[in-house]
């Protein structure tokens, strides 16, 4: 381990420093000149509401009006106070209080009280974060939700108001815009970045007088989608999680250039038509994505309504390769296999070290999963003295259905504190080198993949074979541990070996199980077997992470070995009669 630390110096050295510029050029642009002094005119009228896509339920609209407010996990009792200046349980609490999202309950519900809470409430954010002394009410993301979500309502906002507030409301719109305008340049990667953009594209097509900044705001959004979002239609962070939230922000954007009588811009409209068929790549038999790479829980009410916009409604494609995943689905058996590479830089944040990991569903069941991210906050997780939430164990290879060397990630997390705190979370190194072959003959679906993150400290390369018959009964696997010159890793140190199969917390182990076949029965009464003669089979302990309540307990198949005396090991899953 001192070796590899002694390794990564330089480039933790490299990142910290850009990061430390990054950060400073975004100070400059928020400082005490900032904000506050973003002084203009403010825009003449608004021109349409964008349709909000998400969920709403109008009884929470009554929760706001008696002062209550739940969110990300907690819940605040106002008193009559105005909500904007009570003390937040939590950052993700109050972020999504500054974000306005919950505003689309208030719209829902569509009332005059309604109405008049929605006019409060733009009233006393103004007035308490007008100048920008709160830093969360500000950040980048904060913001472009927020902005977004003031036009997708501001028919509630602004109807029966009084020409003061209407003003106070729109001049608050420019001094947004004029924020975001400062911000993107150096937005940081990624969502931030992107969603800035997209709301930017927003203000120009919804207000007045915006024709040189419809141009602009065409452009650069434009410039972004096409950094960002990749052929295959997957997000460059390789999260499925992010897809709908970025689709749910652009078909509305489609339909108000629509309503305006303009054309959306090619690249709209090509992203669309590529984030779709990604979506449906990444869905499992039940309905939710693939827990890869910080994906929690799915929201069923979006998602049900951003796949009404797929005009196709035809198979999932079967290959990201961009992306960096694999996809098999026979006969109501979906697999899904992480063969890519961990994002880089900021956008690694989110990144799990799961290279080979997989995912598999029989029917409307999941079987085979990742631990996946909680749900609740890691902020809230954070609090908790467990050193097990603390490092964000969620994103170890352990917590992933693959192989794990000598307990050791495939990627290594910068979880170090002090003088590198600005790299919190970063992956500072993993697979360099990852490989896939996809083979179908006769109907049987065939990869093989490989990655060599265990190379450099323990001189042992992982090799996968995964292998799905057309009747979808049967999973073959193999997994493959070889060094470099492709011989046995016989001179291995440290070859000790987990290949970790975690369970779904329905799934439940039936009688007749032994150390080479263990039963497993679904909540449908559907029953797979798991058989390996190479090793002995053991059941352990585990935790999935992405459930509304934050985790559940589960249990996970082990098979452990040494890779210097067994150097390759098999084992298959089959659906019994």
């Amino acid at each position: 381990m001192r070796k590899m630390a002694i390794l990564d110096q330089p480039r933790i050295v490299g990142l910290t420093l850009l990061e430390l510029w990054q950060r400073t050029k975004r100070r400059m642009r928020t400082g005490s000149f900032g904000i506050g002094k973003l002084s203009g005119p403010a825009p003449e009228r608004l021109l349409l509401a964008p349709q909000d896509l998400r969920t709403a339920d109008p009884t929470l609209a009554l929760e706001f009006y008696a002062g209550i407010f739940s969110f990300a996990g907690k819940t605040i009792e106002t008193r009559g106070k105005n909500p904007f200046i009570v003390p937040a349980p939590s950052i993700e609490w109050e972020k999504t209080l500054h974000s306005f999202r919950w505003f689309r309950h208030l719209d829902i519900a569509d009332t005059a009280l309604s109405q008049s809470n929605a006019q409060a409430f733009i009233s006393d954010w103004i007035s308490t974060n007008a100048k920008g002394k709160n830093p969360v009410a500000w950040d980048l993301e904060v913001t472009s939700k927020r902005l977004i979500a003031w036009l997708c309502h501001s028919l509630i906002v602004v109807e029966n108001s009084n020409h003061a507030f209407y003003r106070k409301f729109m001049k608050s719109i420019g001094q947004h815009v004029r924020y975001l305008r400062r911000m993107a340049i150096d937005a940081p990667e990624g969502l931030p970045r992107l969603r800035c953009h997209i709301a930017l594209a927003y203000t120009a097509i919804c207000v007045s007088d915006q024709k040189v900044a419809l141009r602009n705001a065409q452009r650069h959004l434009s410039d972004e989608l096409r950094a960002q979002i990749l052929p295959d239609g997957g997000h460059i962070s390789r999260n499925p999680s992010v897809l709908p939230q970025i689709l749910a922000d652009l078909l509305p954007l489609r339909q108000a250039y629509a309503w305006q009588g303009d054309l959306p811009p090619e690249e709209l409209i090509s992203t669309i038509e590529r984030i779709i068929p990604a979506i449906r790549f990444f869905r499992l038999g039940d309905g939710n994505l693939a827990h890869f790479n910080a994906t929690a829980t799915t929201q069923q009410g979006l998602m049900a309504t951003l796949l009404r916009y797929d005009d196709t409604r035809g198979k999932p494609p079967t290959n990201a390769s961009h992306s960096g995943f694999q996809r098999f689905e026979n006969e109501g058996t979906v697999l899904i296999v992480d063969t890519g590479k961990p994002a880089q830089g900021a956008l690694s944040k989110t990144a799990h070290a799961g290279c080979l990991s997989f995912e598999m569903s029989s029917g409307t069941r999941n079987l085979i999963i990742n631990c996946g991210a909680p749900s609740l906050t890691h902020s809230t997780l954070e609090a908790s003295s467990n050193q097990f939430f603390h490092h964000q164990v969620w994103r170890s290879t352990a917590a992933h259905s693959t192989a794990t060397l000598h307990n050791t990630s495939s990627c290594k997390f910068q979880f170090t504190g002090g003088s590198n705190h600005m790299l919190e979370g970063r992956v500072i190194s993993g697979p360099s080198k990852v490989t896939v072959k996809r083979e179908t003959e006769g109907g049987t679906d065939k990869i093989i993949a490989s990655h060599d993150a265990y190379v450099r400290d323990f001189g042992i390369n992982h090799r996968r074979m995964l292998e799905l018959t057309q009747d979808g009964k049967t999973l073959m696997g193999c997994d493959e541990f070889y060094a470099n010159d492709g011989s046995k890793a016989k001179y291995a140190t440290k070859g000790d070996v987990a290949i970790r199969f975690h369970l779904h917390p329905t799934v439940e182990l039936a009688s007749g199980t032994n150390n080479q076949n263990i039963l497993l029965k679904l909540d449908d009464g559907e029953t797979w077997k798991f058989s390996c003669i190479d090793v002995p089979i053991t059941v352990e302990e585990s935790i999935f992470f992405a459930v509304p309540e934050g985790a559940a307990k589960t249990n996970q198949i082990a098979l452990h070995l040494n890779a210097a005396e067994i150097s390759e090991v098999r084992w298959i899953l089959e659906r019994q009669a």
